[in-house]
This record gives structure tokens, C-alpha cells and sequence, in this order.
């Protein structure tokens, strides 16, 4: 659920976010909702609540597709449309890991492999991004690992290189990155020609598993140390959060890469569709 009103000030957008509490009564949820106001910075304020009675009859349901560690996997055939090197990033993403382990497992990758939002060999989330001379200025990793198992996990990643804020929630909660090497105040090389999904883009590093709901934005920041914005991907119950038709739920701005399910061969982002170099296949669960 998703309400827009006119800005209060030229300085920021008032905006109801997500669905804090609901509960299935007769046909319709009802509970509240929290309405708070975003600054260009990121940074949210309460502004208030709302009661709300819905007139759907469900909640989101997220789809998830399978990747199945050798075939499955997107090229983008180019590089994605409007893209441009920043400082600054926010993705996320839902999945569950169902093997694999040797090598790293990608989700997201590009050309000369400047980007690399990845599992590693430990089963960390891993993060590495490198400038147009290919020097590394941030390689990152989480505490948590992620076994192979039934379980789906999440994991919001933010940074801002010109402000060395670096920013990882795993499964709702906060946690303080591994820092490797960086992060260095430098732009990351986001446009050098090829995007993956799902693989390096030469088809090796494939994902083991499912994935569904990848978010991926190079033009804003989002501090997601904020309750209210971890909650534009992940609700209080743990559950996916609708991104919206276009999503540009978390942060008002449509990003370049959004993949509702797992299926890259439709972006309701901007940067143009990917193409799957298999057919995918449903997951057999989703999150």
C-alpha cells in the first residue's frame, strides 16, 4: 500500500510507507500504517499514522525463480540504459542458497567484473567494486553466512563512497560489514558495456538457488541504519515488501534494475531487460 501527497516543503516528500501491523479480518486486512517524511540525504522522519481498512484480499506475495548453478543465468547484451558511474549504491535482494560453494555465487555482475555483489566461498555475502582503472576501492563482506537449506534470507546493502558510509542489513537486522579493503572516495565503474544476472558475464560464478525481488539502484543512497528504510524491503514480520509497479517504493526514484521474482527477462527498472541464457524454472518456494 502506497500513498503519495504533495510535498510539504520544497525540501522534502511526504510519503506512507510501508504496512507496519495488519491483520486478515473478514476479506480485508486492517491496521496502520506510518507516515513519515524523506530528505534528499535518505534519512526519514515519523510524521505520523494512519488507520487504514484495505480492499484487497491478499498481502504481497512474493514469486521466486530457480538458478540452477550452471545454465541459469542473464546477460544484458549491452550496457544497461542511462546507466552512469556514482558513488553510491543500494540493492537488495531475497534468496535461498541451495549449493555451490567452490567458487563465488553472483547476483549481480558487469564487464571485467568492476562490480561484484556476490556469495563468497565462506558463504558471506560479499561486496566489491572497483574504478575504470580496475583498482579494488571497496571489497566488503558480511558476519553472517548463509548455509544451503530451505531457509530465504535477505540482504539490503547501501554505500557512499564520498562519504565512506557503508551500510548491511541481513534478514531485517543491522550488521557492522567486514571491510577488506576501502572504501575509497573514487566512482565505481558501473558502465563497462556487459551486465549479468544470475553469473559473471562470461557464464562462470553461477548462483546455486532461488532469487527473487533483486532491487539495484547506482544513482541514490539510502541509510538504511533507519528502521523505516530497511522496512521499504523487508516488514516487521519478515516478509518481502511490494516495490511497487515500477519500484520506486524505497526511495520515490525508479532504479535501473528491479527483477519482481527472479525472471531478469523483465526489468520494471529503467536500464532495459536482460536476456536468460536457459529457461528459468519456478522455485519451489518463495520468501
Amino acid at each position: 500500500m502506497l500513498l503519495d501527497q504533495d510535498p510539504p516543503d520544497t525540501d522534502n516528500v511526504f510519503r506512507v510507507p510501508y504496512l507496519n501491523r495488519w491483520n486478515l479480518v473478514g476479506s480485508a486486512y486492517k491496521g496502520f500504517v506510518r507516515a513519515y517524511r524523506q530528505t534528499a540525504e535518505g534519512i526519514r522522519s515519523a510524521a505520523g499514522t494512519a488507520n487504514f481498512i484495505s480492499t484487497d484480499s491478499a498481502a504481497y506475495a512474493a514469486s521466486a525463480d530457480d538458478y540452477d548453478g550452471s545454465t541459469n543465468f542473464a546477460l544484458r547484451g549491452s550496457d544497461y540504459t542511462s546507466n552512469a558511474d556514482s558513488k553510491v549504491c543500494t540493492f537488495s535482494v531475497w534468496f535461498r542458497v541451495d549449493g555451490g560453494g567452490a567458487s563465488n555465487r553472483v547476483f549481480i555482475s558487469n564487464q571485467f567484473g568492476r562490480i561484484q555483489l556476490t556469495l563468497n566461498t565462506s558463504n558471506q555475502f560479499r561486496m566489491q567494486f572497483r574504478d575504470s582503472a580496475a583498482t579494488i576501492i571497496l571489497h566488503a563482506t558480511s558476519t553472517t553466512t548463509f548455509a544451503a537449506g530451505a531457509a530465504w534470507h535477505n540482504v539490503i546493502f547501501s554505500c557512499n563512497l564520498g562519504t565512506t558510509a557503508i551500510r548491511l542489513v541481513v534478514d531485517g537486522v543491522e550488521e557492522t560489514p567486514t571491510i577488506i579493503t576501502g572504501p575509497t572516495n573514487a566512482n565505481i565503474d558501473w558502465t563497462t558495456g556487459e551486465q549479468s544476472f544470475g553469473s559473471n558475464t562470461g557464464g562462470t560464478s553461477d548462483f546455486d538457488g532461488c532469487i527473487s525481488d533483486l532491487y539495484f539502484n547506482n544513482a541514490e543512497y539510502l541509510d538504511i541504519s533507519d528502521p523505516n528504510n530497511i522496512g521499504a524491503f523487508i516488514s516487521p514480520a519478515g516478509e518481502p515488501v511490494d516495490l511497487g509497479a515500477n519500484a520506486s517504493f524505497p526511495t520515490g526514484a525508479i532504479p535501473i534494475l528491479a527483477v519482481l521474482g527472479g525472471d531478469p527477462s523483465t526489468n520494471i527498472g529503467y536500464g532495459g531487460n536482460l536476456v536468460n541464457q536457459a529457461a528459468l524454472s519456478a522455485c519451489s518456494s518463495s520468501p
